[in-house]
């Protein structure tokens, strides 16, 4: 299974991760279920289709830092980012940026603590395997940030592809019990971010604040609905027999 979250633009993270990539028992309970219950309410069209302002938007963010130099490419960085629990404490963030072979591209996440380092992290588009992130370094909390580790990983120009065709990116982590849990990131509107203008921290920042309550208004949903189904096993599971 994998886990619900809440999907938002991954800022903070980001700029983290990336800059590990171009220089370099499991966490289950009431989010372990499919991340599609979450996404696909908050991703449901609104009821004034023609309304383009009110279109849900893609939870990837493509940010571009500012070009100080006119004969130096432009670096930008292709995000999302998922909160694991409501309070942002267990987050999971993957992060794309071109490095100079344009058929190369660096890999850079973030994922909680309480996994097993030398898996690894499999990354799989709609359920097959297509790369495979190691473990950078590991960090307790930092400023805003909560703890967790690093990956990264350098991919080809036939996972990116990939991806643009794709509808799901999972995160396979593995737990002490040898257990494979992937936490599972939306691809919609994946191509269009990644091939569309950057935009600009700050800018970025905005988009993330006006996504983010439709986001977690629909993960709370799905979260409570998986709790509710847990409770009435528990207490079928524990009632005495007659």
């Amino acid at each position: 299974m994998a886990y619900v979250g809440i999907e938002r633009t991954g800022l903070g993270l980001a700029a983290m991760t990336l800059a590990a990539a171009v220089l370099l028992g499991g966490a289950t309970g009431a989010f372990a279920a499919t991340a599609q219950d979450a996404t696909s309410a908050a991703a449901a069209p609104p009821a004034a289709a023609d309304d383009t302002s009110q279109q849900p938007q893609s939870p990837w963010v493509k940010t571009c830092a500012a070009q100080t130099d006119p004969n130096t490419p432009q670096v930008c960085i292709t995000s999302q980012e998922m909160w694991l629990t409501q309070d942002g404490s267990q987050r999971v963030s993957f992060s794309i940026q071109p490095t100079s072979d344009p058929k190369k591209f660096g890999i850079g996440g973030f994922v909680p603590l309480g996994f097993v380092i030398p898996s690894g992290v499999a990354l799989g588009i709609d359920g097959k395997q297509t790369g495979q992130a190691q473990y950078v370094q590991c960090n307790p909390p930092v400023g805003q940030l909560p703890p967790g580790c690093l990956i990264t990983a350098q991919v080809d120009d036939t996972f990116i592809a990939a991806l643009r065709k794709g509808s799901a990116l999972d995160l396979v982590l593995t737990n002490a019990k040898n257990q494979q849990l992937p936490v599972q990131l939306s691809l919609a509107g994946f191509a269009k971010t990644y091939d569309g203008q950057g935009i600009d921290p700050v800018a970025a920042r905005a988009q993330e604040a006006a996504q983010s309550k439709p986001l977690q208004d629909a993960a709370r949903a799905a979260a409570q609905k998986l709790i509710d189904a847990q409770q009435k096993a528990i207490g079928t599971a524990t009632a005495p027999a007659q």
